[in-house]
């Protein structure tokens, strides 16, 4: 089968996404590494956690706002690319859609402020750490990985990394200052937002149209195997930090999210390779499946070797690590990040399965199966080593790491089972 598209220009388009992609994870690295040594160490594990537990709370609502529209979007604008109309349609809709899910979720919010003390007491955290949702729906990012234009992504997240660096260490100088850090980050989201709207218009010639309802309707329905994946992986996320905010304090999910946050950051380098090939994966299967599956070969060897690499580094060195990064004060981080640590390999593995394989493939509907499972299996764990156990931060590292291996056996068993590796060499 002919592919739509010459395969050395596939393979530059390829390597044009991942060179603006990684100059992007440079960014993750650096500013991160200036910030958060300095952050951890003024505000201290309290309102670090505070704030950490804010962003698991509203990381929930964006989840629900995204509604997985950054794949299945993505992957429709990647195949009518060329049909501006069709590209304006999609964007409209699932502009639309995205405004009546935060709307829906800033209800539940508001709520949760007036009748909770807990949330009431710390309002201004919640509400400016909600408004980056806002920000993070005027640039969409699902539209420029469909266009494969990743370096508007690049130049995004750079610029807010940089706002947020910079104006950090200009006005957070002491512990009651912690309230300047969801303020910041919520002017950063907009600041690029409000130049996202204005780059659509000029540059990508979007002509926003109102959709009808029963094209809005349509959309979720269509969508909802893709919802029921990614709110399952990211409400396991966001679950573990709020659980344990839930059943103990600030001060234990600071401890937890600074080591959390470690790990994370580390995966995060395979971020460019992922980001760029899921596009390019999902248009090739769309016109040559064999060639799809020699490229997702090629990237699977990648990903194991390097991230094994990586794993066994880190297991080495994590001790030297978190006191260089997050220093004296969160010293009970560094027993949290050596549970954590294997991460470093199942996340990655969890990632390129669902993202690289699963979803190009469109075997959607069995990978929301085992998100959903995994995630029931992550709800229960952690009732039971934090409400029955009292384990605490270890307990919930134990957990992330035992559910996070589990999601990626049944994702290599799924791959196995649909005949993803065996039908296409075959054929």
């Amino acid at each position: 089968m002919k592919t739509g598209m010459p395969s050395s220009l596939w393979n530059r388009t390829f390597l044009k996404n991942f060179a603006s992609l990684s100059v992007l994870q440079v960014s993750n690295y650096i500013l991160p590494l200036i910030v958060l040594p300095y952050l951890v160490r003024v505000i201290g594990p309290e309102k670090y956690g505070l704030i950490a537990f804010a962003q698991a709370l509203c990381q929930y609502f964006a989840v629900i706002t995204d509604y997985g529209f950054w794949m299945s979007a993505s992957r429709e604008i990647a195949i009518n690319r060329d049909d501006e109309k069709k590209v304006s349609e999609t964007f409209s809709s699932v502009i639309a859609a995205q405004f009546l899910l935060m709307s829906a979720c800033f209800l539940v919010l508001c709520a949760m402020l007036l009748f909770i003390p807990r949330f009431r007491n710390d309002s201004l955290v919640y509400l400016f750490t909600f408004g980056t949702i806002l920000g993070s729906i005027m640039f969409p990012n699902w539209f420029f990985m469909g266009k494969e234009r990743m370096e508007f992504m690049a130049v995004r997240d750079i610029l807010v990394k940089i706002v947020f660096t910079v104006l950090i260490f200009v006005f957070v100088r002491k512990t009651e200052h912690y309230i300047y850090v969801p303020i910041i980050n919520f002017f950063g989201y907009m600041c690029v937002g409000l130049l996202s709207v204005w780059t659509l218009v000029r540059k990508f010639r979007i002509r926003v149209r109102v959709p009808r309802i029963s094209d809005i309707v349509s959309r979720l329905k269509n969508n909802r195997h893709i919802f029921v994946s990614a709110i399952s992986l990211n409400f396991y996320f966001a679950t573990n930090t709020f659980f344990l905010g839930i059943f103990t304090n600030n001060t234990i999910v600071g401890f937890y999210a600074a080591a959390e946050k470690i790990i994370i950051t580390i995966t995060q380098i395979f971020n460019p390779l992922f980001n760029a090939a899921y596009p390019y994966i999902a248009k090739l299967a769309n016109e040559s499946k064999e060639k799809a599956l020699e490229k997702v070969k090629r990237i699977s060897v990648i990903t194991i070797a390097a991230s094994s690499a990586i794993f066994a580094v880190f297991l080495a060195l994590s001790d030297g690590i978190n006191l260089l990064i997050l220093g004296p004060r969160f010293a009970d981080s560094a027993a949290i990040s050596r549970i954590l640590s294997p991460v470093l390999v199942t996340l990655p593995a969890v990632c390129l399965l669902a993202n690289v394989i699963l979803v190009p493939f469109r075997l959607e509907r069995p990978l929301s199966g085992i998100y959903v499972r995994g995630w029931i299996l992550n709800t229960i764990a952690l009732l039971i080593v934090l409400g029955i156990f009292r384990a605490g931060a270890a307990g919930v590292a134990l957990t992330n790491v035992t559910v996070q291996a589990s999601l990626a056996l049944a994702m290599l068993l799924a791959v196995k089972r649909y005949g993803v590796i065996r039908s296409q060499t075959a054929s």
